[in-house]
């Protein structure tokens, strides 16, 4: 998938005719299919793009309707843009288990994002997925907080029951789970790069108790902090495989 941010470009498949591509459009192109692309020389463009596959990408791309080829969205550039960065901010992280399914998430909701675009329903429709986007943000920003699901539907604006299914519906995951994984791999990403003492990264990821830090990171994770650190200081872990399914970059 490649969106165009800025200026303009082209693609060609197959070896047939270039397809100009300009600010706003959007390209999928299918896994094997030959191609070429490039940018304008009198406007070259700036793109954001992804890689990805999995079980479910023929499900995201039939609802669609169809191959897009350099097809103008009509007005989401900021919100792919933020589903963009968030995504590119998670797996900065590094590829932890529960990274990748953050980044699953965003991927998801980044897909949801050019359906809906695609097959608009209306502004408060558009509205009330920004809202969802913005809280996915929100939550990752105060990791260190006690946060609760009540605060977090009542910022989106949304009632309880509403703000869960339109949360899993946009991103596979519950709200809570969400914030669960999003403070295991903000806690990796502080074992990695820190020298940090466990009890204080558990106070940085929202754990009062450290022990419990430690008890739901071996759940999560697999392995205790302290045995994370040691093997990653080793180069010992590492998810591989799944982090050949999604690849993405500007």
């Amino acid at each position: 998938m490649i969106f165009c941010t800025a200026g303009a470009g082209w693609v060609s498949l197959s070896g047939k005719r270039k397809i100009p591509v300009r600010q706003g459009g959007l390209v999928f192109i299918p896994a094997g299919r030959p191609h070429r692309y490039g940018a304008s020389v009198e406007a070259p463009w700036q793109i954001r793009w992804v890689h990805f596959a999995g079980l479910g990408s023929a499900d995201y791309l039939a609802r669609l309707g169809g191959e897009l080829f350099g097809e103008v969205l009509p007005g989401e550039t900021e919100e792919i843009v933020s589903a963009f960065e968030q995504a590119q901010e998670i797996l900065g992280e590094g590829y932890t288990d529960s990274g990748l399914l953050l980044l699953s998430a965003c991927l998801s909701r980044l897909l949801a994002l050019a359906i809906h675009s695609r097959h608009p329903s209306g502004r408060k429709s558009r509205l009330t997925g920004l809202r969802i986007l913005n809280s996915m943000q929100w939550i990752r920003e105060h990791l260190a907080e006690p946060l609760a699901l009540p605060e977090i539907a009542r910022r989106a604006g949304l009632s309880v029951p509403h703000f869960c299914a339109l949360f899993k519906k946009q991103t596979g995951l519950s709200p809570m789970r969400y914030l669960m994984h999003a403070r295991m791999t903000r806690a990796c990403a502080l074992l990695d790069s820190t020298d940090k003492p466990v009890a204080e990264i558990s106070l940085e990821v929202g754990f009062r108790d450290a022990f419990h830090f430690s008890k739901t990171f071996h759940e999560v994770v697999g392995s205790s902090p302290r045995t994370y650190r040691l093997d990653t200081a080793k180069g010992s872990f590492y998810s591989g495989e799944a982090a050949s399914c999604i690849t993405i970059g500007k």
